[in-house]
C-alpha cells in the first residue's frame, strides 16, 4: 500500500470513534468518496478529524456511528468553489480504514505506513 508520495513525508494515523454515519458521494468523474469524521481526544480536548476515503472497498458499509476505527493516510488541504466563493478544507485522505477490533488489518496498515517511513528515510 502506498501511503503517500515519498518525495515528502506526510503521514497520519488516527484512532477514534465515528460520531455519525459516513456520507457516500459520487463525483462527476464516476469515483466514489466516503466522508466521515473521527472523534479523538488530545491533551487540548476532544477533536473531530475529517476523513475522505476514495473508492473504498465494500467493507465501508460496516462503518456507522459509534464504530471505533483506525485510519492510515495523509493530510491534504483542498480548495473548492461553493456559492461562488473559494473555500478550503483540511482533511485526512485515507489509504486504509479498519475497525479498531480488527487487529490484523490495523497491524497491516500501520506496518505498511512504517515501511513507507523507512523507504522515505532510505531515499534521503
Amino acid at each position: 500500500m502506498a501511503v503517500s508520495p515519498l518525495s515528502s513525508l506526510n503521514l497520519a494515523v488516527i484512532a477514534g470513534e465515528l460520531p455519525a454515519d459516513p456520507v457516500r458521494r459520487e463525483l462527476t468523474d464516476g469515483r466514489h468518496i466516503v466522508q466521515f469524521d473521527v472523534a479523538t481526544t488530545t491533551p487540548d480536548g476532544d477533536r473531530r478529524v475529517p476523513v475522505a476515503w476514495s473508492d473504498p472497498p465494500r467493507a465501508h458499509a460496516e462503518l456507522s456511528a459509534g464504530v471505533q476505527v483506525v485510519v492510515v493516510g495523509w493530510v491534504q488541504r483542498r480548495f473548492f468553489r461553493s456559492a461562488g466563493v473559494t473555500q478550503s478544507r483540511t482533511e485526512v485522505v485515507a489509504a486504509s480504514v479498519a475497525r479498531r477490533r480488527q487487529w490484523r488489518s490495523v497491524e497491516r496498515s500501520i506496518t505498511a505506513a512504517v515501511q513507507s517511513l523507512d523507504e522515505f528515510e532510505a531515499e534521503r
